[in-house]
């Protein structure tokens, strides 16, 4: 919120309110937990904490992503999806960069790059109409398919079955999705950002998330590469497998106990 504050904290007094209880909670906190890095580097940099004060615990992927493809079919028929398929799953807000990937669809489309279909799987925001009106201008918007929010075992369906799975957010504390959809087997192509570098490392392709053009280049030379989608694939499900919720758990109870332990 303090980079994109959205409509949500849209008045001063809003955004006043947020940023003072924030900068107390860090203040009084004994220790701070952060989920990446470069979200415990914006934190140093936005509060002027001590570096020492945050224990970085990435969070984990669930183990339904990493089963097999049993009912698979069922779930794209339940939402009358055909494959190829591209993936987006996330809410629709401003840092999530929506509209770009729409437009990127479009070239893809336009360029005969791509002959399948844009699933956006994620909750329409309410509080940002536009960016659902952005999206509905696509010039292939009867190929876009959005799905608001569907179930953990639905969802690993869709992973296991795109074509490649695209994070263009501008901004993410962890970026979870994409070690879900790599963990489920799909190639993943994401915003060039500190975090999602971080995170994903050499098991993601990324690109310009300021360019749709850059996106749509990004995505065509994969998807012609099969080579490299299936290398990517190896990668993503390598990486994945480094992050798991009893980490997460061990790492929080660890912090916990050595507070404990302090005089």
């Amino acid at each position: 919120h303090h980079v994109f504050p959205g409509k949500k904290k849209s008045h001063w007094f809003h955004r006043l309110a947020y940023r003072a209880t924030i900068a107390a909670a860090v203040r009084r906190s004994a220790k701070i937990i952060t989920v990446s890095q470069a979200t415990k580097q914006a934190i140093v940099a936005a509060f002027r904490v001590r570096p020492d004060r945050i224990t970085v615990i990435y969070e984990g992927v669930g183990d339904q992503f990493r089963r097999g493809a049993e009912g698979d079919a069922a779930v794209l028929a339940k939402f009358s999806l055909t494959q190829p398929y591209l993936l987006f799953v996330g809410v629709w807000r401003q840092y999530k960069n929506v509209p770009l990937l729409a437009r990127a669809f479009d070239i893809l489309k336009e360029r005969g790059n791509f002959g399948g279909d844009l699933v956006l799987a994620g909750k329409i925001d309410p509080f940002y109409p536009e960016i659902k009106m952005e999206v509905m201008r696509a010039k292939h918007i009867r190929n876009i398919h959005a799905l608001d929010s569907v179930a953990d075992s639905e969802l690993a369906a869709l992973y296991r079955k795109a074509a490649a799975f695209v994070l263009p957010s501008l901004l993410e504390g962890f970026g979870l999705t994409a070690l879900e959809a790599s963990a489920a087997g799909a190639p993943v192509v994401a915003a060039d950002i500190p975090v999602l570098r971080e995170i994903l490392g050499d098991g993601a392709v990324f690109f310009d998330p300021h360019s749709e053009t850059n996106l749509a280049e990004t995505l065509a030379a994969l998807l012609r590469d099969a080579k490299q989608l299936a290398d990517l694939k190896v990668r993503g499900q390598r990486r994945s497998r480094a992050v798991t919720w009893e980490k997460t758990a061990a790492g929080t109870l660890s912090v916990y106990e050595s507070l404990l332990k302090s005089p």
